[in-house]
């Protein structure tokens, strides 16, 4: 098995999609936990940073699960492309 030829019974668009979408989970709890962060200890909101501190680190795996499923989607794109051609 070889982690950079895709499978063909496999939709990397949609893997690439759920991969996605997990990034921009990253990406939100990482803001809200930077904009919390800047924020005076008598703040209203400030009392949630301990709710949500260091939740962005179980969604750091994806980013470079996004380029992976990117490039195999790319990959599996031109392969369907070339069999479409040849026909």
């Amino acid at each position: 098995m070889n982690l950079l030829k895709p499978d063909p019974s496999i939709s990397y668009s949609v893997v690439l999609k759920m991969y996605l979408s997990c990034a921009v989970l990253f990406f939100f709890f990482y803001g809200l936990e930077t904009y919390f962060t800047t924020l005076d200890d008598q703040h209203w909101l400030h009392e949630n940073l301990a709710v949500i501190k260091g939740v962005w680190v179980i969604f750091v795996p994806f980013l470079p699960c996004v380029g992976w499923a990117g490039y195999m989607t790319w990959v599996q794109g031109k392969e369907e492309g070339g069999k479409k051609k040849e026909e």
